[in-house]
């Protein structure tokens, strides 16, 4: 370890160990009540990543000497590209300190000014061991933070012969510029809502469920698609060559006894382990319980096979909400009515406190066909919507876990989303017509909720579909920043269709 310099008065430091250091840099809680916003998850997933550089370093020794002890005090320097505001670099440089020093780290900031060189000679001359030298950059409708964690002191037999031990790690993650991103950037939208239909095929099996995330942690989403007893994750190519099937697995028993009149299930992505992966939870009316799966690499000798889904968890229900507050993860799952299609609103379990109207299920109907919940957040702004779809096709929309609903409409259809499509800070609320299956035929609708009245407004109505759609979702699965609709349609020829709305 360098000497501080002269004349400078030794600050009460932590211990100087690895292990002390590690214990502090590796994920714990975090104390936080409000759920998770977008620079929240930037400033997470940095965090994270940052842990997994020290995790995976050992400090360096010349032969016949004494191990290194930890560096004591980390300097961040944080600078941004032209198209980031002031005020958003001030956000994130606040969010990376406070997630930084509630691990007990000593951490200080310098102006990002000058070459990387002038910046590492300030903090070793400021007696700091390790610079975290980060860029924030706007790049194809995502936000991006990426720089390097390095030792501030100079070894030429450890920086030549092993640069990667300890000496430097490059970090990098991103999220996606929506309504909260915007709001520090002082644009408050990305203009109206337009849509271009295109559908692809699917096969023979009605779907059930559709979700969108990042699987395998490579910075594309996947669609998931999920039938009765099968389970297909696909990538979009291009508009032209649509999607292609990167897995599809069997789901495994044990079976449900008592079967419904329709097959019916629940799909949602989440990383639940902060691994940089999604998670996948899925239960349908054939399976006895829900299961949460992994993607996973296969291992040798049987790599060629590709990568796989892997059960690490049962569900005792069917998963309907999930979401993060700070570092926890809450869910909100149900019971299905006994041989119906439908779910049962007296088993919803779960983190129901600011979710459901008075914290519990009283203002809900008895049962339901569908259950979206959504967060919304516009700078420090943030808002939570439940909506729920009955069995006679009213759709109850609640704020805030605030009684009595803020929206009430009638004749809508099973499959809903709630999702803020262009960014702007209101909620757009995605619905199909609820009219008789026998006509073969549905629509597809968008309703704005204008801000501060929840008032809807019709944005767009689709012409009518031939078929009836099983599910909704969203998100940016051509990796260009924007979010995407899908809709999953079922014909009266017992066909299925990705429908592809951008």
């Amino acid at each position: 370890m360098h000497a501080a310099p002269q004349g400078r008065k030794e600050r009460n430091c932590l211990p100087h160990t690895w292990p002390v250091l590690l214990a502090l840099l590796l994920p714990g809680p975090v104390v936080g009540a409000e759920p998770a916003g977008t620079l929240d998850r930037l400033a997470e997933a940095l965090d994270g990543k940052l842990a997994a550089a020290v995790k995976g370093s050992q400090v360096a020794r010349a032969p016949g000497t004494a191990p290194r002890l930890a560096p004591k005090d980390l300097v961040l320097a944080l600078r941004h590209g032209p198209a980031v505001s002031t005020e958003l670099t001030r956000v994130v440089r606040g969010l990376l300190v406070g997630r930084l020093t509630a691990r007990g780290l000593r951490v200080a900031s310098i102006p990002a000014e000058g070459s990387w060189e002038r910046r590492r000679r300030q903090a070793s001359a400021g007696g700091f061991e390790l610079l975290l030298d980060l860029e924030l950059v706007v790049a194809l409708g995502h936000l991006h933070l990426r720089g390097t964690l390095q030792a501030t002191d100079r070894q030429l037999w450890r920086d030549t012969i092993q640069p990667e031990r300890g000496a430097l790690h490059h970090l990098h993650t991103h999220v996606r510029i929506d309504a909260e991103v915007r709001g520090y950037q002082g644009s408050t939208g990305s203009g109206g809502l337009s849509f271009s239909p295109r559908s692809y095929p699917l096969g023979r099996e009605p779907v059930l469920g559709l979700a969108v995330g990042d699987l395998d942690g490579d910075g594309r989403s996947e669609v998931v698609v999920l039938e009765e007893r099968r389970v297909r994750i696909m990538r979009f190519r291009s508009r032209r060559e649509g999607f292609e099937a990167a897995l599809a697995e069997d789901l495994t028993p044990p079976w449900a006894g008592l079967q419904p009149r329709r097959a019916f299930g629940s799909v949602l992505l989440l990383d639940i382990n902060h691994d940089g992966r999604d998670d996948l939870m899925l239960r349908t009316s054939a399976m006895e319980r829900g299961a949460v799966y992994a993607l996973e690499s296969s291992a040798p000798p049987v790599r060629s096979a590709g990568p796989r889904l892997r059960r690490r968890s049962d569900l005792p229900g069917y998963p309907l909400a999930a979401w993060r507050k700070r570092r926890k993860v809450e869910q909100l799952s149900c019971q299905s009515m006994a041989g119906q299609d439908l779910y049962d609103t007296a088993t919803l379990a779960g983190a129901l406190a600011g979710v459901l109207p008075g914290g519990g299920a009283q203002q809900l109907p008895p049962a339901f066909y569908t259950l979206v919940a959504m967060d919304l957040a516009r700078k420090k702004e943030r808002h939570r919507y439940l909506g729920v779809v009955d069995e006679k096709g009213k759709l109850q929309l609640f704020v805030d876990g605030k009684a009595p609903a803020a929206l009430v409409m009638d004749r809508v259809g099973l499959a809903l989303d709630a999702v803020d499509l262009d960014d702007d800070g209101a909620l757009e609320l995605v619905t199909t017509a609820a009219g008789d299956p026998g006509t073969g035929q549905d629509q597809i609708t968008v309703h704005r909720l204008e801000r501060g009245t929840n008032v809807p407004r019709m944005l767009w109505r689709s012409g009518h579909l031939e078929g009836i759609v099983t599910a909704l979702a969203h998100g940016d699965v051509d990796g260009d920043g924007k979010l995407e609709l899908l809709g999953a349609v079922f014909d009266g020829k017992g066909r299925a269709q990705l429908l592809l709305l951008n």
